[in-house]
């Protein structure tokens, strides 16, 4: 797989290649439907500015990292309803209702793989919760600049659960990158589809590579640092994350 940015020529028009590629398309479908696009995950976002305005006030803002990197795991399956538009079937995804009617309509398959996130959110959720009550057990934390001991914890927290949050994740994505595309735009069963997902990411490695990364920074820097960005930046990724699947497919078809 090229790692750079290119377009080729199809039957149904121009196609993105590389994450740049995959960028741009993303880019242009948000541009075609903003509105509701942004609609599909306004209720995310508005929730989650409530939880940060309230572990903020409270001063358990550090929970609050926990619960974005949470959303990260379980984002595949609730983004995934982005892959209908992405698949021509716009009637199905109008707004951010259309696009909840859509999760919930899911194919089993798709659930499926729901449940596997699940399960590993609630692992991250458990082991970040115990060794955050080792550190703080669950006490507000003022002064974190003024306040020398605790600052070092709170470094010693975020690099240790920062490692595990990777860990999770690196077994996340290559399960779900292709797999929920996969299902919705071939109909694909639950194993067929774990595995062209893990083959397609072990066959593009290094861009597959690139583009978890690119996705980790996007999401994280929005969920932890101005969420409201989300409105943005996870339907674009999305859109993306279905041109990255288009690729995939036309290389194992060329194959």
């Amino acid at each position: 797989m090229n790692q750079h940015s290119a377009t080729t020529t199809g039957t149904d028009g121009p196609q993105a290649t590389g994450v740049g590629g995959w960028l741009r398309q993303g880019w242009g479908r948000f541009r075609a439907s903003s509105l509701a696009s942004m609609s599909g995950v306004a209720f995310f976002v508005v929730l989650g500015l409530t939880l940060e305005y309230w572990l903020l006030k409270t001063d358990r803002w550090l929970i609050y990292f926990i619960l974005a990197w949470g959303f990260f795991l379980i984002s595949p399956f609730l983004l995934s309803a982005y892959y209908q538009e992405a698949a021509d079937k716009p009637t199905e995804t109008e707004g951010g209702r259309g696009r909840f009617l859509a999760l919930v309509k899911s194919p089993a398959a798709a659930w499926a793989i729901a449940l596997i996130t699940g399960a590993i959110y609630l692992v991250w959720i458990t082991d970040a919760l115990i060794i955050y009550s080792v550190y703080f057990g669950f006490h507000p934390i003022p002064d974190l600049f003024s306040n020398p001991e605790i600052r070092a914890d709170v470094f010693s927290y975020l690099l240790y659960a920062s490692l595990l949050g990777v860990v999770l994740s690196l077994i996340t994505f290559p399960v779900t990158v292709l797999s929920l595309p996969h299902i919705i735009f071939s109909g694909a069963g639950f194993v067929d589809a774990i595995v062209f997902s893990v083959k397609g990411v072990a066959r593009g490695l290094p861009g597959m590579l690139l583009w978890a990364l690119v996705i980790g920074i996007g999401m994280l820097f929005t969920l932890i640092i101005f969420l409201p960005a989300a409105l943005v930046v996870f339907p674009v990724l999305a859109h993306a994350n279905a041109a990255c699947y288009k690729e995939m497919v036309r290389g194992q078809e060329a194959q």
